[in-house]
């Protein structure tokens, strides 16, 4: 299925923007990796509903990875969550 190994190629490269946590790669920055990589992902998930392709086994285990990862950089800098 093309769809399926189309998924699989994107997820690889959402995976390989991050995969270098130390310092910058070509200039971009951890936070810049992540948001780029968190872009890929809502778009894998999206085609994938199109599709009607599963998702890798890992996928969600993934995104909460890079959401912590993203809480953490918005700490540092000082963001506030907003109060619901």
């Amino acid at each position: 299925m093309p769809e399926r190994k189309k998924i699989e190629d994107y997820y690889a490269r959402a995976r390989q923007r991050i995969h270098d946590q130390g310092g910058t790669i070509n200039g971009e920055s951890l936070e810049v990796r992540v948001v780029a990589a968190m872009e890929i992902l809502n778009f894998l998930e999206n085609k994938a509903l199109e599709w009607s392709v599963s998702l890798p086994p890992d996928f969600h285990s993934y995104r909460i990875v890079l959401e912590t990862i993203q809480g953490i950089i918005r700490k540092r800098k000082g963001y506030r969550q907003p109060k619901a």
